[in-house]
Order: structure tokens, then C-alpha cells, then sequence
């Protein structure tokens, strides 16, 4: 949502009479979901922030994202997703390691 940590003079689409019209709390949400964050555990991929320091249009209308922010979260995600295999298979990796050490 763009309420949250974006500034709003780059959001070529928002409605200059409206604005976020029923979004414009949902920065709120996400500011108490920040809050609480550490609480989803490592395998929670937070996004909220990515925003931040970005300055230009990342919105097509006012809540949906352009091909150019899309990108820049689906690459990302991917990020996310190999590091969590990568971790996963070391700790399997170890924990055959361990078992055959044991079985010895």
C-alpha cells in the first residue's frame, strides 16, 4: 500500500481530490504489522520497507503496482526463496552428516 513509507508526491496515479480514498489508513496497519514483525519468524518475508528510499512512480493507479516496481519485488522474492532452500539444504545436508557420523 503506498500509505506506508512512500512518498506520496511521486504517485502519478493518486487521485488529486481523494487521494488514497479508503486506503488511506492502511499505512497505519502496516506501521503495527512492523511493529510485530519478528514475531512471523524468519521464513516471513517483509516487503513493506521497500518503498522507502525510492524516489519515483512505482503505482499504475492507486494501489496497483508498475512493471518496474513488479520486478523489483518479484526479484526479491526469488532472493528470499534461494536463500531459504540454501539454508534448508545445508541444515539436511548436517543433519545426514550427523546421522551417518552416528551410525558409524
Amino acid at each position: 500500500m503506498p500509505g506506508y513509507k512512500y512518498d506520496l508526491k511521486y504517485h502519478i496515479a493518486l487521485d488529486p481530490t481523494y487521494g488514497l480514498g479508503k486506503f488511506v489508513r492502511s499505512g497505519e496497519i502496516y506501521a503495527i504489522a512492523a511493529e510485530r514483525r519478528a514475531e512471523f519468524g524468519k521464513s516471513f518475508l517483509w516487503l513493506a520497507d521497500i518503498r522507502t528510499n525510492l524516489k519515483e512512480p512505482l503505482y499504475m493507479d492507486a494501489v496497483r503496482y508498475n512493471a518496474k516496481f513488479s520486478e523489483l519485488i518479484a526479484a526479491r522474492i526469488a532472493t528470499f526463496l534461494l536463500e531459504e532452500i540454501d539454508s534448508k539444504q545445508e541444515r539436511c545436508n548436517s543433519e545426514i552428516s550427523q546421522a551417518r557420523l552416528q551410525n558409524k
